[in-house]
């Protein structure tokens, strides 16, 4: 009883809150339909011809939008509660504020309500770009319709070998778990070695090892309790170059580049990210806790480092927290020849049009460490501090949705 009789003495509000949310989402319908879409708002002009490759009826898109609208405000109310707190006291950012531009934003296009943290819509300069910016449940829709279901670097074990088929350099294979057993590729494994997840993403589930008497039947015990089922990966460990020694803990860093082939045929690369790990991570994914930093395409150097917190409001790092060293500025080694091996490998896969690769620097060289044709697009947005939906990103993306129409 108690609770129905606190429920009633909110009732009132609540109902007036609906009720403006109502109108409101209705008045977002329409005129999302009235308006002529401009790449100011990338979501109303994808929606139409992404819609006809999902084949998504009228009714259905406008019951979505409805659904979506009015579930903004209890979406907003009870999220990120933490996050409104943070921004409140670090950048005096209003909680009303707050409220009505995280509610926008969700309404109008679809976010969730730690993308406004996460993306610092909060940051006029942000906000006037907020069209632009793509979640990552946005961009996977998006892949999915034009790319389908695509098996090409979906399995790790199968990367190595493709690209050794190409003449790429990439981190070679140990052994694979394939079938319930361990088959190894080579008589004498390093002293380091790491395993993953023949389907993992994100990071999850890599461990690192060192050589020794049980490691192998540990080893094997591991896989087994991590979803040994999908299979797994055991490649050496890979040193960084040493001008990247102070960017690490000593796990491996990475660039992400992301490549997209234009309707000209040309290679072109988004918002390149460098991934330094940091703490006791295995790893450099940006959804594990690290660092990451914006790339300069034409010099090479790193600008500002960023990370997310627990509350999911991104931090501006200017040094290495583990060894002090200064991100900004920092010059990338092998960054051109980064660059020639990733449009190498595009040109070598030609399909999907699309793709993220995760590259190594070693002392040598850089090496390809995976493909990912369902990349994620927080990481890019975040260290750049800048929106995906650029000229380029939407010129590519909509000659793959003709194509795919």
């Amino acid at each position: 009883m108690r609770f129905f009789d606190g429920f009633k003495s909110i009732l009132p509000e609540y109902c007036i809150w609906a009720g403006v949310a109502g109108v409101l989402t209705l008045s977002l319908v329409y005129g999302a339909r009235m308006k002529r879409p401009e790449f100011s708002n990338i979501h109303a002009y994808f929606r139409r011809p992404l819609a006809a490759l999902e084949k998504s009826s009228l009714r259905d898109r406008f019951l979505r939008r409805i659904k979506w609208g009015l579930g903004a405000p209890y979406r907003v109310l009870v999220s990120s509660r933490e996050a409104r707190a943070v921004v409140r006291r670090r950048d005096r950012v209003s909680l009303l504020r707050q409220l009505l531009e995280s509610w926008w934003v969700v309404a109008r296009y679809e976010f969730e309500p730690r993308d406004y943290y996460q993306y610092r819509l909060y940051d006029p300069r942000n906000w006037a770009r907020r069209g632009q910016y793509i979640t990552q449940r946005q961009n996977l829709r998006l892949l999915r319709g034009v790319l389908g279901p695509s098996p090409l670097f979906w399995d790790k074990r199968d990367f190595s070998r493709d690209c050794e088929a190409q003449g790429l350099p990439a981190i070679p294979l140990l052994a694979e778990w394939r079938d319930g057993r361990l088959v190894s590729f080579v008589e004498d494994w390093p002293d380091e070695f790491y395993s993953k997840p023949a389907l993992g993403y994100h990071g999850f589930g890599v461990r690192a090892w060192k050589k020794g008497s049980e490691v192998r039947s540990e080893l094997e015990r591991f896989i087994v309790d991590h979803g040994g089922g999908e299979g797994a990966v055991i490649q050496p460990r890979v040193l960084n170059h040493p001008d990247l020694s102070g960017l690490s803990n000593g796990s491996l860093c990475t660039l992400r580049i992301t490549g997209c082939r234009m309707p000209d045929g040309e290679i072109e690369f988004l918002l390149p990210t460098f991934r330094m790990p940091v703490g006791d991570s295995p790893v450099d994914n940006f959804g594990q806790g690290n660092l990451v930093a914006p790339v300069d395409v034409k010099t090479g150097r790193l600008g500002m480092g960023r990370r997310r917190d627990e509350e999911g409001v991104i931090w501006s790092v200017e040094s290495h927290p583990d060894t002090g060293q200064s991100v900004v500025g920092a010059r990338v080694p092998f960054f051109e020849e980064a660059l020639a091996l990733c449009r190498r490998a595009h040109q070598a896969f030609p399909d999907p049009p699309m793709l993220g690769w995760d590259v190594a620097l070693s002392e040598e060289g850089p090496l390809l460490v995976e493909g990912n044709y369902l990349f994620g697009s927080e990481a890019p947005q975040i260290a750049h501090d800048s929106p995906l939906g650029e000229p380029r990103y939407i010129t590519c993306m909509s000659s793959l949705l003709e194509r795919a129409g």
